[in-house]
């Protein structure tokens, strides 16, 4: 008796979706740009809402797509079903695969290849070629617009850039010392360029900054005045930024060290270095680099800086965009009150704000912002 319901209930639910397209269905073969790979595609009609399509999510039956036909092919077909399972319209289908690649959009079955244009029906190909066109331009315009802003953000982020010498324990006498790194136009040129090439480059990452010359001579005399009076007392570098919120630390070491391995004129070395770290978002992966140079017999070191330029502007890009963001908001809830003075959230005021930088992924970094306004 069960068995029987099942049966006509499986039976109902079949006919209800053969109800839903038409009886005629075609098979069409796409293949890829170079013609090395194909998929097989079921194009049919759909008459009602019951299939979706997996890009647009709305009925196939539905679907429009700005200065492209509604329908594939001189019939009305508007559903394209992969040999996965999943369905699509075949417009957005095939603009898909077209300017990406031959991989389902829900289950990426399929080829990384893009498809070639030749396997859309003649009388669309027109069409279909211009809507590539504008979307390559679209991509194009976005491109040159974030290189612009990486521009600018790159000149902002180098001359707020500071190096900071702290001591431990810290007393009234020995405060940190600091000074701003060193760059040139051409150099800035240069970073501006790199950061565009960095994708295939790893090595464009890195950048080297001079620094004050003042800054070294005291660095030195400090560290070696210390490392003869207070040898136990310990140093370590900071480099700080004021849109990033976690600060690029040194490991400390102990005045005796600093000054024997690093700053004590010795004529067999040439070069020595000190890695700084951003714990909570690299790891054990350095961010920046102090390096120290004997130059010919120079008592005193030439020492700058290597940074990784693209992991700085990645993070202060994203911070200044949630200030921005945080900015807007206030003003938006705060106008009601018509306040003359307008309301400024920076890097330098942005109390009430808690910033947890918890991963770092290639070059995109996650941030929780918690706001109590």
């Amino acid at each position: 008796m069960r068995r029987s319901r099942q049966k006509r209930a499986c039976k109902g639910q079949k006919t209800r979706i053969q109800t839903s397209v038409t009886d005629s269905t075609n098979t069409e073969t796409w293949t890829t740009h170079s013609g090395a790979q194909a998929l097989q595609c079921k194009l049919f009609t759909a008459k009602d809402n019951t299939v979706v399509c997996g890009i647009m999510h709305e009925p196939t039956h539905l679907v429009v797509l700005e200065d492209l036909p509604r329908f594939f092919g001189a019939q009305e077909v508007n559903s394209a079903e992969l040999a996965c399972g999943h369905v699509f319209h075949p417009v957005a289908l095939a603009l898909h695969f077209l300017v990406s690649d031959m991989r389902c959009p829900v289950c990426r079955c399929g080829f990384t290849e893009c498809m070639g244009i030749q396997n859309i029906p003649a009388e669309h190909r027109s069409c279909f070629a211009s809507k590539m066109q504008r979307i390559k331009d679209a991509e194009m315009a976005a491109e040159n617009d974030i290189q612009m802003s990486m521009q600018t953000r790159v000149v902002e982020l180098v001359n707020n850039l500071e190096l900071q010498l702290h001591v431990h324990p810290p007393t009234q006498q020995l405060t940190p010392i600091r000074t701003r790194v060193l760059t040139t136009l051409t150099q800035m040129q240069q970073m501006q360029d790199n950061l565009v090439l960095a994708a295939s480059n790893p090595a464009l990452l890195w950048a080297n900054f001079a620094v004050h010359r003042s800054f070294q001579r005291l660095m030195v005399a400090l560290v070696n005045s210390q490392a003869s009076k207070n040898p136990e007392h310990s140093v370590h570098f900071v480099l700080q930024h004021p849109l990033v919120p976690v600060a690029m630390v040194s490991n400390k070491m102990s005045m005796s060290a600093a000054s024997e391995n690093l700053f004590e004129h010795c004529a067999p070395r040439q070069n020595s270095q000190v890695p700084l770290y951003c714990e909570h978002i690299t790891g054990s992966e350095p961010v920046a680099y102090l390096r120290v140079n004997f130059l010919h017999d120079c008592p005193v070191p030439n020492i700058s800086m290597d940074v990784n330029v693209f992991f700085l502007t990645n993070i202060a890009r994203y911070v200044s965009d949630v200030l921005q963001s945080i900015q807007e908001a206030v003003e938006q809830h705060t106008s009601v009150f018509d306040s003359p003075d307008p309301l400024e959230v920076t890097e330098h005021a942005a109390n009430g704000i808690q910033m947890d930088l918890t991963a770092m992924q290639e070059s995109e970094v996650l941030v929780h912002v918690i706001a109590s306004l």
